[in-house]
């Protein structure tokens, strides 16, 4: 009999201990620290903010910004048929210009 108890697997099972990386011993010295200032500098923030600032400008700013996307809309949806009829022109243009290519190849081997 043993004297030996195995709790948890053996040691082959286990990873080697790794080296903390310079990031996790600052997390560790520091983040709960951080995490603590980040909180009340947020609930700072938006207590002063509802008082002082004036919202007005930048409401108007973003429908103004809003009122621009119809008309970027608009412009977008004017030329894809133009951008179509181009794109079936290259289309037929290449695939002549293939045939003219495939005849001049076919003229140079039977010379």
């Amino acid at each position: 009999m043993s004297d030996v108890i195995e709790i948890g697997g053996s040691l082959d099972e286990w990873d080697a201990a790794k080296p903390e990386s310079k990031f996790s011993v600052l997390k560790r010295k520091f983040g709960l620290k951080v995490a603590a200032a980040s909180v009340g500098g947020a609930g700072l923030v938006s207590a002063v903010s509802a008082d002082t600032i004036n919202w007005t400008p930048m409401i108007e700013m973003m429908e103004g910004v809003a009122s621009f996307f119809p008309s970027i809309g608009t412009m977008v949806m004017a030329i894809i048929p133009t951008l179509l009829l181009l794109a079936v022109v290259a289309f037929v243009l290449g695939f002549f210009d293939g045939i003219l290519d495939a005849i001049k190849g076919a003229l140079k081997i039977i010379k």
